[in-house]
């Protein structure tokens, strides 16, 4: 499936015990992307680039392409020393591939660097609900009609520890027909040499409809359900009203409506800060302490 060399590379690279991507992942987006044959592809969430180093080797077999990759950070969550997106530096993207790493950046920030309708897009940021739907929501009407989105770590909604029902939850609101499964795309023994957790189905894709505006609305409907309780991520506030504003703008009602409920009902809010007790009560507090 890969050549000698960049397998050889993946494997120097992959580590069990890091988020992205291992051998049958890998394979899978290879075949989206032969699918599709993009000529810009969108990726949410890159961390060390690997990822992103990998897809722009597999874009650069059907010609001149453009990949721009968006992360919240601008250091490696597992290596603050070391800047988002580093091995692409050790793996440069082939000459008919601008791969862009656009750091600080959100899904919503996605609109100002597309001039043409997606084919593809790779999300691989915060799995926590409602965090996958938000992004997918972000970026769908960017989408060309026949697009594909991919979604990571389908199976963190089992984890006993870090666990994440992001994807799930945007999962069981597809329609079996738009579901792109790991199994109707890969032959395992293609990719034996390849490094892979004992996880067979982590990684899917939504085969679009052609109708965004009903399936937004049809996938909203996610956001009634319990959201992650996690207060480092929770959406901000900040954020959460601008991505409400963006939903009201470009859905049908029933989407920012949906999304509006879901974050009064579920959002945990920030901690307030101690105000300071009025002077009053700080004499008399301390009449009592030295009376």
């Amino acid at each position: 499936m890969l050549e000698a060399g960049l397998a050889a590379w993946f494997k120097q690279h992959w580590s069990h015990n890091m988020g992205a991507i291992d051998g049958r992942d890998l394979a899978f987006l290879a075949a989206m992307i032969e699918r599709q044959r993009p000529a810009h592809m969108i990726e949410i969430g890159c961390a060390s680039g690997l990822s992103t180093a990998l897809i722009a080797q597999l874009m650069g077999a059907y010609g001149p392409s453009k990949l721009d990759s968006f992360d919240l950070a601008e250091t490696f969550y597992a290596d603050p020393r070391k800047p988002v997106g580093y091995l692409l530096d050790d793996l440069p993207p082939p000459p008919n591939v601008q791969t862009q790493i656009h750091t600080s950046r959100t899904s919503m920030d996605v609109q100002g660097q597309v001039s043409e309708p997606i084919a593809l897009c790779f999300i691989d940021a915060a799995h926590k609900h409602p965090w996958p739907l938000i992004d997918t929501l972000a970026v769908l009407p960017l989408m060309a009609p026949d697009g594909v989105i991919v979604h990571h770590d389908l199976q963190m909604s089992g984890g006993s520890g870090h666990y994440a029902l992001g994807p799930k939850v945007l999962f069981d609101q597809l329609l079996q027909a738009e579901r792109l499964a790991v199994q109707d795309w890969i032959n395992d023994e293609t990719i034996s040499d390849l490094p892979q957790r004992h996880l067979k189905n982590n990684i899917y894709g939504i085969d679009l409809p052609q109708d965004h505006d009903a399936f937004a609305v049809r996938i909203a409907e996610a956001f009634y359900v319990g959201w992650d309780r996690d207060a480092g991520k929770r959406v901000p506030e900040e954020f959460a009203a601008r991505f409400s504003d963006f939903l009201g703008r470009t859905y049908p009602p029933a989407v920012k409506v949906a999304f509006d409920i879901g974050l009064n009902r579920y959002n945990p809010k920030p901690p307030r800060s101690q105000t300071p007790l009025p002077l009053r009560a700080i004499r008399r507090l301390r009449r009592q302490l030295t009376g």
